[in-house]
């Protein structure tokens, strides 16, 4: 029973999340509730009637969804939602909700890993909200010290729980699908259709470079002059390329036929030219050692088979070589621009410059990482909120506002954004996948495709030290297909058995510690990371809940407050003088409370039953430039129900601050 709760609800917060994003999208992009809608039914009905065929056209549109997205709605305002929600569609329709399909050494972690995620995200969207959406949402507030709107930092929280439990979803349910039945068909209905994608994103790319680089590309890179392919970004560009190589290697046996070595050659084309052409040094250096180690594999058995691998690798070379050729003689390409920024062309003799360049650059990152985990080690920051609130710790670290990134290390990323206690699942996950799947013998048969494939996968852990690879949605999707397919060679199938006793206990754990984590999030979101008191930590401008100013005769100028109203103030004296009133009319019979907090601390707790005016000196913190103030009344009025024209919801009138002891 626990185990099916853990799955219904990672299906259900998916759901709400998609549903969720694609309504903040509308002002930006008014067809995406539509395109939603349209794609998680289409997913679902292809999903139902056609079963794993489904994925085929999901699959087959995978590295294009982003180009395509841009080109017809000229933004790139979360350009997977639509893909994720037509996958999710296909999950809903075949997978069966009363259990995970998962290895058993997989189940648990991933579990816990998507309950942490799932039960968590509504927590960081409301603090982002300030725990008040239904007077913040339609706002335009800041949301960090360099003004990026607080709707980014809510759609990142949206975004990123979505693409990790689609995710997880997602490899459940080729488990399911694909976890008994023989690996041809794995190969027929989901790697040949992500091979036709990848060549269609080569494919643009060579349009960008020899042709035109505005095609299907974002004035950020056209600007420098790189491909993007149809991923709207040359990093995830280039990664997928240097995953394709070894994955080609690993997915054809034995070829004996002229055109099968053409078709093979022009893949492995395909592969050197999408690295390339996106100028990624983290995937040139991956697709190297990948490579490198999938020509190697083979190499232990038969001389015969030995030599004909050599002689393989000598041919890529070769062509690499040729390639390069042919890139300095086009010379008025972006090609030779990408290929002249490269780290073996561009700075072959200097490495040791190079690589003190990439880590004087990542260094900062590490450091604010580090400042996020000793403030918050637990929970850390909240998932989908580092690109957002890496700028504040940047500035109050090191005077300099970091740009809107990733932690340029997946692990850390993952450390400051889920803590130390909503880690535990992908830490066990880790654990649980070098046991049964890399230190695991498969048959005779499958050992060189499990070899190369285990070989790469390390190597893309390793790789993602010095860089957040599995953030972009297209490679967290590709690494998802390659463990399922490394665990299937070396013998892993889905585990359809019913808990017992034991594991109900464990799974009464999962939940625990999700839900654990869920409220400790919640604690730290409305004591330390709520974004009133990050503004007044940087210095932002953070105020809602106040209507425009009036005057008074009796205390000048003033502004009526709503249920709530916050404003971020400096500590301008020793005091700050408070004057307040409520126009209630029903006040003698129903007196109105009013609570006041400097930061999470409550300086007045009063209870007015009457119009007066009522002045209060609260005393100000001398230890810090700014301080949150907030103001909450038990109940509002509106004077249109008492036959005036007014229409607002009226809390109480709080005349212009004042400061006293301030030196004068």
């Amino acid at each position: 029973m626990a185990e099916t709760v853990s799955k219904a609800v990672c299906l259900i917060s998916a759901l709400a999340a998609v549903s969720a994003l694609s309504f903040l999208a509308k002002p930006v992009v008014p067809a995406m509730p539509f395109l939603v809608g349209v794609a998680l039914a289409g997913g679902f009905l292809l999903g139902r009637f056609f079963r794993e065929r489904g994925w085929v056209p999901w699959l087959g549109l995978l590295y294009m969804v982003p180009g395509l997205f841009y080109t017809a709605f000229r933004v790139a305002y979360f350009p997977f939602l639509p893909w994720l929600a037509g996958v999710l569609g296909v999950v809903l329709a075949g997978s069966d909700v009363r259990r995970w399909y998962v290895p058993t050494a997989w189940k648990v972690p991933i579990a816990l890993w998507a309950l942490t995620v799932a039960l968590s995200w509504p927590v960081v969207v409301l603090r982002e909200l300030d725990f008040a959406p239904g007077l913040t949402l339609s706002l335009r507030l800041a949301g960090n010290g360099v003004g990026t709107p607080h709707t980014v930092t809510v759609g990142m929280s949206l975004f990123f729980p979505i693409l990790f439990i689609v995710g997880f979803l997602w490899v459940d349910d080729l488990f399911y699908r694909f976890g008994h039945r023989p690996i041809d068909d794995f190969r027929r209905w989901v790697l040949m259709p992500l091979g036709v994608s990848f060549l269609l994103t080569v494919l643009v790319a060579a349009v960008q470079s020899f042709w035109d680089v505005q095609f299907m590309n974002r004035p950020r890179w056209v600007g420098l002059r790189v491909a993007s392919g149809g991923l709207l970004d040359p990093n995830p560009l280039g990664l997928i390329s240097a995953l394709a190589g070894p994955s080609l290697l690993a997915a054809v046996g034995p070829v004996r036929s002229w055109a099968g070595r053409a078709g093979f050659l022009i893949g492995l084309g395909a592969v050197g030219f999408g690295v390339l052409a996106s100028g990624s040094r983290n995937a040139f250096g991956l697709a190297l050692m990948a490579l490198a180690w999938s020509v190697w594999v083979p190499a232990g058995t038969t001389r015969r088979t030995r030599l004909r691998w050599i002689g393989a690798g000598l041919v890529g070379v070769a062509g690499a070589a040729g390639l390069l050729m042919a890139a300095y003689f086009l010379r008025d390409t972006p090609l030779y621009r990408v290929v002249t920024r490269l780290p073996a062309v561009r700075d072959w003799g200097n490495v040791p410059d190079v690589l003190v360049t990439q880590l004087a650059d990542r260094i900062p990152f590490y450091r604010v990482t580090g400042a996020m985990l000793r403030e918050v080690p637990l929970t850390g920051i909240g998932v989908g909120t580092y690109y957002v609130l890496v700028s504040d710790y940047g500035l109050r670290l090191l005077g300099d506002p970091l740009h809107f990134d990733n932690a340029q290390n997946w692990y850390l990323h993952q450390l400051a954004e889920l803590g130390i206690l909503g880690s535990l699942g992908w830490v066990l996950w880790m654990a649980g996948f070098i046991r049964s799947v890399l230190l695991r013998s498969p048959s005779a048969e499958a050992r060189r495709p499990a070899a190369i494939l285990k070989g790469t996968l390390v190597l893309f852990g390793v790789s993602s030290l010095i860089g957040a690879h599995a953030q972009d949605g297209a490679v967290w999707m590709t690494f998802w297909v390659l463990a399922f397919w490394a665990a299937r060679l070396v013998g892993l199938e889905a585990d359809t058995t019913p808990g017992s006793a034991t594991s109900r206990k464990v799974w009464a754990g999962v939940g625990g510690l999700a839900l654990l984590y869920a409220g400790a999030q919640a604690y730290v979101g409305l004591h330390h990371l709520r974004p009133p008191f990050r503004a007044a930590a940087v210095g932002w401008g953070y105020t809602y809940g106040f209507y425009g100013p009036e005057r008074n005769p009796a205390v000048g100028p003033f502004r009526w407050t709503r249920e709530r109203a916050v404003t971020v103030l400096p500590t301008a004296g020793r005091f700050l003088k408070l004057t307040l009133f409520a126009h209630h009319p029903d006040i003698p019979a129903r007196p109105v409370r009013v609570r006041v907090w400097l930061d999470d601390r409550c300086v007045l707790d009063e209870t007015l039953r009457n119009s007066a005016i009522h002045v209060r000196y609260v005393p100000l913190p001398t230890d810090r430039p700014r301080v949150a103030l907030t103001i909450r009344v038990s109940r509002t009025w509106r004077p249109a129900d008492y036959g005036l024209a007014d229409r607002r919801r009226l809390g109480v009138g709080v005349a212009d601050w004042e400061f006293i002891g301030n030196g004068e």
